[in-house]
Order: C-alpha cells, then structure tokens, then sequence
C-alpha cells in the first residue's frame, strides 16, 4: 500500500510549464538584497527585454553560438530543417490563402527571414526585411491513397533532412502535398538556430487563426524579436554571469562525467546514421505515475525525470549523477509568443544513493530544478567547464510545446487538421524526449544506429518500464530494489 504524503508547500513553476508542483518547507533566504519567501521562485535578471531601435544586425545568443560552432565544426556550415511539424489537413483547403497566412506569420516573426553574416571570428544575424521562405507544392493525387500517404511521409522526412547553408538559407521551408482535392499535408521546418519546438506550437495556433480571420491584428501586437533578446542578453551576460560563476564552479566543478558503459562509435561524422524508437507509456501507466506526482506532491515531469535519471545513474554506476534538462528557455513574460532557438540546457548535479526512497530523489530533483530555473546560466556552462559531460538528457515536452489538432472553420466551409507522422532523429549519440500527450507518454529515443548501443538500447528501454512498474506500486521504495540488466 502507498504511503501518505509528505508535508509540503506550494511552488509555482515558471511560466506554468510544469504547474504547481510541491515541496518540503524550508526557511526563507536573501537573494540579491531581497528576502525570498519559502516557495517563491526568483527570475532573474530583472532588466527587460525591450524592443531594439532599427534594424541593425543582431549578436548570436550562447546558445546559438554553440550550434553554430557545431555545425561549422562537423558539418561545413550547413544544418538542416529538423525542428518540424506535419499536418493532415482534411477538407477544402484554399492554398493561395494559406500561402497569404504564411507570409504574415514570416512578416511577424523576425527569427524566420533571419541570414547569418560573418567570418569565423564574428558572427551576426539579420532579419531580412520581407517575408523569406520556400514554398513547394507537390501534387500526388494521381497515387492510390496508400501511396499517396507513403509518398507524403517520404517526402517529408527528404525535406527535413535536405542540406541548407546558414549563410544563404532559407532556414525555413514549407511544403504542401495534396493527396487529393479535399485532403493535403502541410510541412513547416526550419533549421534549429532559428526556431525550436515551442516556437513550432506558436507558428502552428497562428498560421490557423489567420487562416479563419485573415487578418493579421487578430494576433495582437506582434511579440518581441529573438534578435531583441539576444541583445538584452548580450547586455546582461557579463554582470549576470560574474556574480552567479563562483557558485556554479562550487557546484559542478569535479562533477564525474556521466557516461553510459558503451563505447563509441569508430565511424567517421560524417557516415553515421541515426534511427528514432517511439514506445507509448499508454494510459494506464501514465495514470499510475500520475498518482504517484499526487501522492508525494510534485509533478508528473519530475516523476518521469527521477525514474528515468535512477535508471541512468544505475547504468552509469555512479552516485553523483549529472542531469540535463532542456528547458523551453521562456524565463520572462516578454518572451510570451516570441519565435527563436530559446530552447537551452539546465545542469543539475543530483547525489542518488542506492538506498534513497524514490519519493525522495524526485523531491531533490524537483529543489534542483527549482534552483537551475531561478538562476540559469544561458548555456555558458559549456564554456566555463568545457569537460562537463553527461549522457543523461531529459526532455520533457508538455502538451502546450506541441501542435494540437483542431478545427478551422472559414465562411461556410471548415478544416480538420490533425498531426502526421511522427519525430525526426536528431543527430544525437542517445536523447531521449518524453512527450505529454492524450494518450499517455510517448518516449522518444534519438540515438546513433550500431550494433553495440541499439543492443543496449534495447535492455534499457526494458530496464525502465521495469523500475516505473516498480515505483508506481511503491514510490518509497530504494531506488535500489528495482531489478535491472544493464546495472
């Protein structure tokens, strides 16, 4: 039988993206010349972001920077449009007015039309001043509807993973394929430094409002630019990061590098595949580790995060564990609707001792959380302890970061669209993404495709449905007690 709850006070999560999760209660401390209450969560800095003057252009953010590096380093400056979403769009499609929301959309967000300038040394965005994108149409109504359906899917996935330089683009293409007269796939992609999932959700609610309305102040007044906020954090940086270094150097200094015991691969960047494995929680499972959340007062993603960092900690054979968990990066309410690679990493350095209850390695993850999001270092982590290294990645996307399906109804006539297909593999060793949806989680496996790791990869996946089995019937157990092949 599940034990009672532990006592515990409310916390608001930032930006609502987790909710209202809960934990111990501890006294109240000074940040910053301010005395923060027990369950007040901190941002900083304060200054806003405000919209920039001209059209002069804009510094990369760290972020940016370092997906810049990435792709100069591997693959020559180029990238490719991975950060995508595919609708069914069934019913009377009127294209040349979809065509017409897509251009406001491009004119409304900055990050869209954006060129990158620059030698190696320096590197700066520019918007350009009308709407940038490629729009292809392709016709596949001649094919039965079992090929047509194939052939969308394929084409889709070729679209993706076409090569786009970062210096002459465009970064973001569209694609529309009709099926037939009455039922068509749209594709919208763009390379990562623009854009990222959040953004996609964005792009998605917008593009159909001004499908119904066709008018662009049904939006409201546009959001501010991504280009505004890497400026403000340009300005910030310094300071911000000057009185926070010391005490993330106490934290992370030393850590261990968290890696899984599988060796590398030995084929050459350029020749290595990758491969996506989707498992569904289902809704069941989904319900017990929700009741679990309940039961300890905290949240569904933090549940998920503990037992999955258990796991990890256990196949890594390390105690002192480093997490990272990609964060939406919507830390301040101007960055409401705002477009942009905003998307970064929170560190978190988390002690799980074989004999911890469950219940509490969720608590601690849960406090670390916390304190990553009220003091986030803006991915310059990476450059003040270029040797931290971790294999232990959670990505929780909620419902709101994905397109929903919905109804558009225009005049007389209506649309229902509905999400096609499924994720793209990113170009990762393993990233793991768990995604919220209305049937239950769906576990979203990036990983590098040879023999040894898909192999592990296979145990593993066994390994935490086996210990999130375990858990929902007793989360105080040890995190120990869970058999498991890989530990």
């Amino acid at each position: 039988m599940m034990k009672a709850g532990l006592p515990a006070t409310d916390v608001q999560a930032p930006g609502g993206i987790y909710g209202t999760y809960q934990r111990r209660r501890e006294p109240a401390v000074e940040a910053q010349g301010r005395v923060v209450k027990p369950g007040q969560v901190v941002f900083l800095p304060d200054e806003p972001i405000v919209r920039r003057q001209g059209r002069d252009p804009a510094p990369l953010t760290v972020t940016q920077r370092h997906w810049w590096d990435h792709l100069e380093t591997h693959q020559s400056g180029h990238g490719e449009r991975l950060v995508q979403f595919a609708v069914r769009i069934r019913g009377p499609l009127d294209v040349d007015r979809l065509r017409h929301c897509l251009n406001l959309v491009i004119r409304r967000h900055e990050s869209l039309r954006t060129r990158f300038l620059g030698d190696d040394r320096i590197v700066v965005q520019q918007p350009a001043l009308e709407a940038d994108g490629s729009f292809r149409f392709v016709d596949l109504s001649a094919r039965s509807t079992a090929e047509a359906e194939m052939a969308a899917r394929e084409l889709a996935i070729e679209f993706a993973w076409l090569k786009i330089s970062l210096r002459s683009g465009p970064l973001l293409g569209t694609l529309l394929m009709q099926l037939t007269p009455s039922d068509h796939v749209f594709v919208l992609a763009a390379e990562h430094i623009i854009s990222d999932l959040a953004s996609n959700s964005i792009l998605h609610r917008e593009i159909w409002k001004l499908y119904e309305t066709a008018d662009d102040t049904s939006l409201g007044e546009p959001p501010r630019q991504y280009a505004d906020f890497a400026v403000w954090q340009q300005t910030i940086l310094p300071t911000w990061v000057a009185t926070r270094k010391s005490s993330w150097l106490r934290k992370f200094d030393g850590a261990p590098s968290s890696k899984i015991a599988v060796a590398e691969s030995s084929t050459p960047n350029a020749l290595r595949r990758y491969r996506l494995r989707e498992l569904e929680f289902g809704r069941t499972l989904t319900d017990q580790l929700c009741n679990v959340a309940t039961l300890i007062h905290t949240k569904l993603a933090f549940v998920v995060l503990a037992a999955h960092a258990s796991v990890m900690s256990r196949w890594c054979q390390q105690q002192d564990v480093l997490l990272i968990f990609a964060s939406g990066g919507r830390f301040r309410p101007e960055q409401k609707g705002m477009v942009g690679f905003l998307a970064n990493s929170l560190h978190m350095r988390v002690r799980i001792d074989p004999h911890d209850a469950f219940c509490d390695v969720v608590l601690r993850i849960a406090a670390e959380h916390r304190e990553a999001v009220a003091s986030p270092d803006f991915d310059t982590l990476f450059d003040l302890l270029p040797n931290l290294q971790t294999d232990i990645y959670c990505n929780w996307i909620p419902m709101w970061m994905q397109p929903q399906n919905t109804r558009v109804q225009c005049g007389s006539t209506s649309l229902d669209i509905e999400r096609f297909g499924g994720d793209l593999p990113w170009s990762r060793r393993f990233f793991p993404m768990f995604y919220e949806t209305p049937s239950g989680i769906v576990l979203s496996v990036s990983h590098e495709e040879y023999k040894s790791l898909s192999e592990a990869l296979d145990v593993w996946q066994t390994d935490l449905f086996h210990f999130m089995g375990e858990i929902v019937s007793d989360p105080h157990i040890p995190v120990a007690t869970p058999r498991m092949a890989l530990a």
